[in-house]
């Protein structure tokens, strides 16, 4: 087949495609790979815990998605401060009371590595591709614990680095 201009000056372009024989035609759904909302929650206050099981740090977001087929990007930055040498923090994602996490440590651990106080600083970022399959409201949330080997873990520690955490519904 063979695709022409318009005939005439005007802003109307079509395109016909001969009765017989095949064809693929792709879809007209506007909103397959884009970004169709944005939520984003944060906390400028300074939180610590001591708990070695998850808990939530208190920051979540509420999406209702747009289509059951809808992907969710998941994004969470901040920095973590551990009082105890070597000690690790272990940050998960949750979807309603599920732990998005393969595993019991969730989707990352970060580690103070050594006894210098600048060492005890991690800068953190997360991200994650959830494909819950509902059209349900969905609360997404952070949760944290700290490692076996005790001590005290802060995020946002002396109010350096506010938490940020935004949740993207990606049309698929």
């Amino acid at each position: 087949f063979e695709i022409k201009a318009p005939s005439s000056s005007g802003n109307t372009r079509v395109l016909t495609l001969p009765d017989t024989g095949n064809a693929t035609v792709l879809t007209t759904d506007t909103s397959v790979g884009k970004i169709l909302q944005v939520v984003n929650a944060a906390n400028t206050n300074q939180i610590s815990t001591t708990s070695t099981s998850f808990v939530t740090t208190g920051v979540s977001v509420n999406i209702t998605p747009a289509s059951s087929s809808s992907k969710f990007l998941l994004a969470f930055s901040n920095s973590t401060y551990n009082d105890t040498n070597n000690a690790h923090t272990y940050i998960t994602f949750y979807r309603g009371s599920t732990n998005l996490g393969s595993s019991s440590n969730g989707l990352q651990l970060v580690s103070s590595g050594s006894s210098s106080g600048d060492a005890r600083w991690n800068a953190l970022s997360l991200s994650y591709l959830d494909a819950p399959s509902t059209t349900s409201q969905i609360t997404y949330a952070i949760y944290w614990k700290i490692g076996s080997q005790g001590g005290t873990s802060f995020l946002s520690y002396a109010n350096e680095m506010p938490l940020s955490f935004t949740v993207m519904e990606i049309g698929t």
